[in-house]
């Protein structure tokens, strides 16, 4: 399976075990068709897309890389697991990131030529090192004061 490649079409689906059901019986190709939850297919306006080109320029554990191109609305799957704390960008622009096949992680693409950009940002990390860096201040000020 490659690492990113666009889809022609989007289905709907219930649950975990369908999808399972759906590979075991080799119903679907996930080339073409990429399998999303309720919330997420609802919130695309497409169910059909161009098969455009993606290649990855940059590939490292926290953030990636990737120019595409296409001449209509493209669905992208990158083949990684979807995981809570990465953000999508498109030319800078953040765009959500739809759970795909149960664990994948795929975004929807303008016509053109963009340059998309996945970065790991978790949330808790930035809280993580506020709350440390108080921690420090106010632990400071205590020393100084006593």
């Amino acid at each position: 399976m490659p690492r990113v490649f666009f889809v022609k079409n989007i289905r709907l689906v219930k649950s975990l075990n369908e999808i399972k059901k759906l590979f075991y019986a080799f119903e679907i190709n996930p080339y073409n068709t990429a399998l999303l939850f309720k919330k997420d297919y609802n919130n695309l306006k497409y169910r059909n897309f161009n098969r455009g080109k993606a290649k990855i320029l940059n590939y490292t554990s926290n953030k990636i890389i990737i120019k595409t191109e296409n001449t209509n609305v493209g669905f992208l799957v990158l083949s990684d697991q979807y995981y809570p704390g990465w953000e999508a960008y498109i030319d800078g622009k953040k765009t959500k990131i739809y759970k795909v096949n149960g664990f994948l992680r795929g975004i929807e693409i303008p016509p053109g030529d963009h340059i998309v950009e996945f970065k790991f940002e978790p949330k808790i990390l930035y809280l993580s090192l506020f709350l440390s860096f108080l921690i420090y201040i106010f632990g400071s000020i205590y020393l100084i004061v006593s």
